[in-house]
């Protein structure tokens, strides 16, 4: 397993220190790269520093995922719903349409926004879509914090809930 990927796997478990020890040395220059270490250092409640990390990546002819992850997680985490277009070019959306981890990526970012009706949106979509990480939503997401106690998002939480422990079982 890459370090990378290793890496999430600590992060989407709360062991945020651990991911971003493995993260050392990976290129932040290439987006891919700095938006899975700007949300490890979100997690680790150093927001200033996963905005300065994302500060240079800039909109590009094309369409990379890489790059519309980490363009998508930089205007959230500085409140730049207005730049949201720049990001989610009709490629990306329609991933975000089949790929529950990129509608629950679309989901956080939305929250930290403060667009919480659209955040709910794509937690609706993604949970249908195979999403049902809950402790991971639970106990160890920082950008979706806004949502709790939302009906909506206490609702979508018990259905998560028990497809968390259908699995487990």
């Amino acid at each position: 397993m890459s370090r990378s990927s290793l890496s999430l796997l600590h992060m989407v478990t709360g062991h945020v220190d651990e991911a971003l020890r493995l993260m050392d040395g990976l290129p932040s220059e290439q987006p891919i790269f700095a938006y899975s270490k700007a949300l490890a250092l979100t997690a680790a409640g150093r927001k200033p520093e996963a905005v300065a990390l994302l500060e240079p990546i800039e909109p590009a002819a094309g369409f990379d995922a890489g790059l519309h992850y980490a363009l998508l997680v930089k205007f959230a985490l500085s409140g730049r719903l207005d730049r949201f277009p720049e990001a989610l070019v009709p490629p990306f959306v329609r991933l975000a349409e089949i790929d529950a981890c990129t509608a629950t990526v679309f989901a956080m970012c939305y929250a930290t926004a403060g667009a919480t009706e659209a955040a709910l949106d794509w937690l609706e979509k993604a949970v249908p879509r195979g999403f049902f990480n809950y402790p991971y939503l639970r106990n160890h997401d920082r950008l979706m914090t806004s949502l709790h106690g939302h009906p909506r998002f206490e609702r979508l939480m018990r259905e998560i809930q028990l497809r968390w422990e259908a699995f487990r079982a």
